[in-house]
């Protein structure tokens, strides 16, 4: 039998707990955990590693995809990258925010309705703040203002054409 030491960090013994059933029910092996041992991060004990995700691109449903591309261009500051009506899907961007609006036509087949509700991470409060302010002079659908919410998201919501919500936010929960 060949032993493995995997060094782990966790916040508290609950996350140090799940992590070695985690790994328990991953390797189906006996896994012993020392809590004395800290390391930066946890390293896997799977010889294949997992492959590392991009981020994720929400489809957007809209009416009209010309129409939705226009408002998240002129007024949510999006670059226009590809598509139209006809074809039913449009590509827009923002850094590295990407997102696909679509017509019923194209997600018909699929059976997938909107509205839908999606969320841009942002790097800090003052981000959400000046993000807000410039949607706001832009006149953006604005749903909520930006606030501190009790479970430590800094946050506010706007609504494009169709009815769709864009939650912006900041989690400051490991700030100082």
């Amino acid at each position: 039998m060949q032993k493995m030491y995997v060094s782990c960090r966790a916040d508290s013994a609950a996350s140090l707990a799940a992590a070695h059933e985690f790994w328990i029910a991953l390797t189906e092996v006996s896994v012993t955990y020392f809590p004395a041992v800290k390391a930066a991060r946890c390293a896997t004990m799977n010889p294949n590693k997992l492959m590392a995700f991009p981020p994720a691109v929400p489809e957007i449903p809209a009416a009209n995809v010309e129409k939705a591309a226009a408002y998240y261009v002129n007024t949510l500051g999006f670059t226009f990258d590809w598509g139209d009506d006809q074809g039913g899907i449009a590509g827009i961007s923002r850094g590295n925010c990407r997102l696909f609006i679509t017509n019923h036509s194209f997600r018909e087949p699929y059976g997938n309705t909107g509205p839908i509700l999606f969320w841009l991470n942002l790097n800090s409060k003052a981000e959400v703040d000046e993000l807000f302010a410039q949607w706001k002079a832009a006149q953006a659908k604005i749903v909520s203002e930006p606030e501190d919410k009790p479970w430590k998201l800094h946050e506010f919501i706007a609504a494009d054409l169709d009815g769709n919500l864009i939650r912006v936010f900041y989690d400051f929960r490991n700030d100082v």
